[in-house]
């Protein structure tokens, strides 16, 4: 009888620790997708943060590297650092 007493104590703390590794893995998860919300609402707010606009009877000049662009109306993301915008 103390083999099988010793096989179901086996098996018992293999479940637990199945149950174990299960939880930390949800865990992980559950960090790593708070993060990734974290890491695209940063990049939702630089890029509302760069995007410029001007309304229909305006034009907005954007110059610097890259070139110079006019537009009339609407907008345009503007590169920081190496670009710069007016509104005229």
């Amino acid at each position: 009888m103390p083999e099988s007493t010793d096989t179901t104590v086996t098996l018992h703390m293999l479940m637990r620790v199945r149950l174990r590794v299960a939880y930390v893995c949800a865990r992980a998860r559950v960090r790593a997708a708070g993060h990734d919300h974290l890491a695209v609402g940063g990049l939702i707010a630089f890029a509302n943060w760069r995007y410029r606009t001007c309304p229909p009877n305006e034009l907005l000049v954007v110059y610097g590297m890259g070139g110079n662009s006019i537009k009339k109306g609407g907008g345009k993301f503007v590169l920081p650092i190496v670009q710069q915008s007016k509104t005229l």
